[in-house]
């Protein structure tokens, strides 16, 4: 990677003319010792607001970023360096400021050293001479590739505390054995470093060498995988065809996340309308995964309860939340660790081959509500040519979700005639909720000849809008179940 750092030492903003300016990391010994080795590492102000430059920096550079008082960076990986740094610097010009120096480098710190450097300090016999210029733009000094080492070499150990602050002591006990420049420092060896100067000196050591780990723009963010279709000469409206184009899409998606170790938490199926129109349809998984089959199970499930206002002429699948791939921990002693993902490829197939609906609800004329009904496996399943076009025709409404078991609550209630109504209950481990309507009681008794039950039921709505239903039987009160 290719660093273009600017460095502009007094910007003149708000900030800037505040009594007291943000200072920069300033090495130990004064300016004196900066000066001597031709470095300004001074003073400098906050740069403005990024936001006010990206527009403009954004047009010459693919990434830009800000760290620290009076620093930008730039990428110039792929382009042209020396042309890129002068249009840089003309545009921070532009924008008010005195003064702007550019270094260019393969490392951070190379580029944030030539870039505070008022001019290169003189390089040694053999040593390849560094590439800087001044003109209508500014300083811009180039670092040759590979010579980042041989560039730091003359500097002071004091122009390395602008990437990495070490302890009080470092300095100068490295000063008291004759190791004052980063050239001294660099020709050592690890453990000579690491034994005497702790990891304080193994990082001052790997700075000095060229050594910068840094990247003050982090990492690409990855694409997400997409797939797409279109047609211009007809236009969808069969469930059967869609899916069929769905299939193939979800199938690319899936084997792009596959070849990368990932899987999928969500993804987006766009639909590309006749009327010029477009509709999007996000779906989500109970867990990551890049099965195909899953995902055209969830979607087969939802597309008849889909209402597309024209006829389709294209699908779009987009990817979304990505996260990495990986194995369930299990216990080698579990008897089902080992066929659990055989199971789970048999589910899928039943699924596939019989349809979501394996079950049937049983209900009777029984009073008591968790008696009322049951579920039931089907004894045969009919594969029906669209099932899901059937299940759009439901309109929604509420549901009354029961518990499997009452769960027990204290209740706290009020006199209403000639009978108490619940005014707050309490869950185990929850919080106390207010009831604001209770409409009942609703009697239930009976079991003569077997085992004998009164209760008194109450519809309830709670201060946080829920609506559930509570009923009282002897002196306990229990939770039977929320509508949905």
């Amino acid at each position: 990677m290719t660093f273009v750092c600017l460095w502009i030492p007094a910007w003149p903003t708000g900030a800037a003319s505040s009594a007291e300016a943000v200072s920069g990391p300033r090495p130990p010994g004064g300016a004196d010792a900066a000066d001597a080795a031709g470095a300004e590492v001074g003073r400098g102000v906050e740069v403005p607001p990024l936001d006010h430059l990206t527009e403009a920096l954004l047009r010459v550079s693919p990434r830009v970023a800000a760290s620290g008082p009076g620093l930008l960076w730039a990428d110039a990986r792929g382009l042209s360096e020396r042309p890129l740094a002068a249009a840089l610097c003309a545009i921070v010009r532009e924008q008010g400021a005195a003064r702007v120096q550019a270094g260019i480098a393969r490392t951070a710190i190379a580029a944030e050293v030539a870039a505070r450097s008022r001019k290169p300090v003189v390089q040694p016999v053999a040593q390849p001479v560094i590439a800087g210029s001044e003109g209508e733009d500014g300083i811009i000094t180039v670092i040759p590739a590979g010579h980042d080492r041989a560039f730091l070499a003359p500097y002071p150990l004091s122009v390395l505390c602008s990437a990495f602050t070490p302890g009080p002591g470092v300095l100068p006990l490295l000063a008291g054995v004759g190791i004052e420049t980063c050239g001294a420092l660099a020709v050592l060896g690890q453990e000579e470093v690491e034994v005497r100067f702790a990891a304080d000196g193994i990082r001052l050591w790997r700075l000095a060498r060229g050594e910068d780990r840094r990247r003050p723009f982090g990492a690409l963010p990855r694409t997400r995988p997409r797939a797409s279709c279109a047609w211009t000469d007809y236009a969808l409206r069969d469930i059967e065809r869609l899916l069929f184009v769905i299939n193939r899409l979800v199938g690319q998606v899936c084997e792009t996340l596959r070849s990368r170790g990932e899987a999928m938490r969500d993804l987006t199926l766009r639909f590309a309308l006749a009327n010029r129109s477009a509709a999007e349809h996000p779906f989500r998984a109970a867990r990551p995964t890049a099965d195909p089959l899953a995902w055209l199970r969830l979607i087969r499930a939802a597309l008849g309860r889909i209402h597309l206002p024209d006829a389709v002429t294209g699908i779009a699948v987009q990817a979304g939340v990505i996260v990495s791939a990986h194995d369930y921990q299990g216990d080698i002693f579990d008897r089902g660790f080992a066929t659990a993902r055989a199971t789970e490829q048999a589910v899928a197939q039943l699924l596939d081959t019989c349809g979501m609906e394996v079950v049937a609800l049983s209900a009777t004329n029984h009073p008591l509500l968790e008696q009322r009904v049951r579920w039931q496996v089907r004894e045969s399943v009919v594969l029906e040519g669209n099932t899901a076009a059937g299940a759009s025709a439901v309109r929604p409404s509420l549901t009354l979700q029961l518990l499997p078991d009452p769960r027990p609550v204290d209740v706290v209630t009020a006199p209403r005639r000639d009978h108490d109504v619940p005014v707050r209950y309490r869950e185990p481990a929850k919080p106390e909720a207010d009831v604001l309507v209770a409409a009942g009681p609703d009697r239930v008794a009976g079991g003569t000849w077997a085992v004998p039950y009164a209760r008194e039921y109450f519809h309830c709505v709670t201060a946080d809008g829920r609506l559930i239903l509570l009923f009282r039987a002897g002196d306990g009160w229990y939770l039977h179940g929320w509508w949905d």
